[in-house]
């Protein structure tokens, strides 16, 4: 609005302009918070975090975690985890997945151990910001920024989704009322085995069968382990296997799979495994 110096009996000339519109600048990156990590299921590591403006998070795992990070990596090579942040999922939990890993983008790999970088990138245009002093757009999270995300989320190990196996298996009559199997898995794990008489004619055991019999080893998958068996089931009350008889022995095993899980804990974070064993199939 502006008008002249018109005094009385003159009136003042009036002139209102069309309003003006400007923006204001937005200079530093958005602030990402994280607020857990897991690496539940197969394949993939999942961290949960919050932006304080809408944006992209972007998170990359290196394929080793000695591994040099840039932050145009995570932004490049963790774009299949880009997640965009909206004004409703402003300050709320988003989750971004990783499933590859280093500047090769190869699948990660099970039961393998991993850091995470994660960065945010704003909305962020500017376009009242002329002065080549104004810093590019969008604004994006330092290296120090990324750092601190990778200690928050943590070291987590890829969830193993593969049943054990056996890769030795043998058994033997070591006396008169006793048998010796001796086995090796693939994987650390524990084994169970039921023994049945030959001439029973029974069917094929089921699973619960054999672990009910109540004769179990753990295996660490280097070492081969022995389980001796001297009755049908481990009870003080089961009779002995009868001597100069032929036995049919029925084996099974699980494997030690853990889910890895972490929280931010101060500067750094704390993690926790929960059993998540693969069974063999019947």
């Amino acid at each position: 609005h502006a008008e002249d110096d018109n005094v009385y009996p003159q009136q003042p000339n009036r002139a209102v302009q069309s309003p003006l519109t400007a923006h204001v600048n937005d200079i530093p990156p958005p602030i990402l918070t994280v607020v857990r990590s897991a690496a539940a299921e197969p394949g993939s590591i999942l961290v949960t975090l919050q932006l304080d403006e809408p944006g992209t998070a972007y998170c990359f795992s290196p394929t080793n975690i000695a591994d040099m990070v840039y932050v145009n990596w995570v932004l490049t090579h963790g774009a299949s985890s880009a997640t965009v942040v909206t004004e409703q999922d402003v300050n709320r939990n988003v989750q971004v997945s990783v499933t590859v890993r280093g500047t090769v983008e190869l699948p990660l790999t099970a039961e393998t151990a991993y850091i995470t970088y994660c960065a945010a990138a704003d909305d962020a245009t500017n376009p009242s910001c002329t002065d080549p002093a104004c810093p590019p757009v969008p604004n994006v999270a330092s290296m120090q920024q990324i750092t601190d995300a990778m200690q928050a989320i943590g070291q987590l190990i890829t969830r193993d989704a593969s049943p054990p196996t056996f890769s030795q298996l043998g058994a033997r009559g070591i006396s008169e009322t006793m048998l010796r199997v001796t086995l090796k898995l693939n994987e650390p794990g524990t084994a169970y085995c039921r023994a049945t008489r030959t001439d029973a004619g029974q069917p094929r055991l089921h699973l619960s069968h054999v672990v009910q019999a109540g004769y179990t080893v753990a295996n660490n998958g280097v070492a081969v382990s022995t389980l001796d068996i001297g009755k049908l089931r481990n009870s003080v009350d089961e009779p002995d296997l009868v001597r100069a008889t032929a036995y049919d022995i029925y084996c099974w095993a699980k494997d030690d799979a853990e889910i890895s899980a972490c929280k931010p804990s101060g500067a750094s974070s704390a993690c926790t495994t929960e059993a998540a064993p693969n069974y063999m199939p019947q």
